[in-house]
């Protein structure tokens, strides 16, 4: 006959039911032995961040739970690479800094389990000033030029880019008489030629640029990245040598989508 044996007690499951209160309280006692051990590691429940005091200064990120996480990941959001932090103690939160040197604007900041840990966090972060200004200036020796002294965008980053409105703030593109003065929108309506640098989009107008795709610009303009490649800005003229004068630019960049 099978026996089943329970902290050296055998037990037959065919066995009649009741027994004398001996052999019921060694039972019990056997029983009571088996105890699963206790369960170990953290669980993620939440994250908060704060903005450092300056554009040169690291932000700061707390995340909170429960246990003791043997190792936990930070993704800052703008696509840097995660921070692995081991033995994150949740009863004594260590603060986890980034120094944000590429885009400013918004980010989801992202806490995940890496080893002995469960759960996930997120929040929309906004690390300031979150507009950039650029002086687009004429002549230049090419009809296309990246944002200095910033990183690719990511796919789905959302882009939004206003223009100076003064009159003042215009590029005066070489014509008699001044005859073609014109802000971001161009010569509107207008479609260029096969001669110019995009044919199909407005002449003379701003025309922005990330990899392959091309997005016709002018003084208020929001799109969408479908791939990841810098930010380029262009003019859409066939002779930048004659060009005087300037766009002001204001660039806003959300990466809480970006993939």
């Amino acid at each position: 006959m099978r026996t089943i044996s329970v902290g050296g007690s055998a037990l037959r499951p065919d066995a009649p039911r009741g027994g004398s209160p001996g052999h019921l309280a060694a039972l019990s006692l056997a029983l009571a032995a088996v105890v699963l051990p206790a369960c170990k590691g953290g669980t993620i429940q939440g994250i908060t961040g704060q903005v450092g005091s300056t554009t040169s200064s690291p932000a700061s990120f707390q995340v909170s739970g429960q246990g003791v996480c043997d190792k936990l990941s930070i993704d800052f959001g703008d696509g840097t690479p995660p921070a692995i932090v081991p033995n994150y103690d949740f009863a004594n939160i260590p603060p986890v800094s980034h120094l944000y040197a590429g885009w400013r604007g918004r980010k989801t900041v992202k806490a995940g389990s890496v080893e002995n840990c469960v759960g996930e966090a997120q929040m929309i972060f906004t690390i300031g000033p979150t507009i950039l200004n650029v002086g687009y200036a004429q002549p230049r020796p090419t009809a296309c030029d990246p944002i200095p002294g910033k990183p690719a965008l990511r796919k789905n980053t959302k882009v939004h880019i206003t223009t100076n409105p003064a009159p003042n703030v215009r590029i005066d593109f070489g014509c008699a008489f001044g005859g073609c003065v014109f802000d971001a929108d161009g010569r509107n309506p207008s479609t260029a030629g096969p001669a110019l640098p995009f044919p199909g989009l407005r002449e003379l107008s701003m025309v922005l640029r990330v990899g392959t795709q091309v997005v016709q610009g002018g003084t208020d303009v929001t799109f969408t990245t479908s791939q990841a490649g810098p930010l380029e800005v262009c003019v859409n003229d066939d002779n930048l040598s004659d060009n005087t004068g300037a766009w002001g630019l204001r660039i806003e960049v959300d990466e809480s989508n970006a993939l």
